[in-house]
């Protein structure tokens, strides 16, 4: 079992692969949260296009998913 698993994680860290979770945009948006007080993400240097979670409402850049998360990032932000 140990074997397989070690196995399975060395081709996995050497998999050139990768990918982007949805969660990307979570500590950026605490960040806007805590010091503009809004979701916008403009203010970190990226633009509409640049990630599929980033779409455009009502003149802001914000992430596509739920900002909650955000919300509850928050604290660890400020730390």
């Amino acid at each position: 079992m140990l074997a397989a698993f070690l196995l399975v994680f060395v081709v996995f860290m050497a998999s050139p692969a990768t990918s982007r979770s949805d969660p990307f945009w979570v500590p950026y948006t605490a960040q806007s949260l805590l010091a503009d007080r809004d979701l916008d993400l403009a203010d970190h240097g990226v633009e509409l296009g640049d990630d599929y979670a980033l779409v455009e409402s009502d003149g802001q850049l914000v992430s596509y998913f739920p900002w909650t998360t955000a919300a509850l990032t928050t604290p660890l932000v400020v730390l």
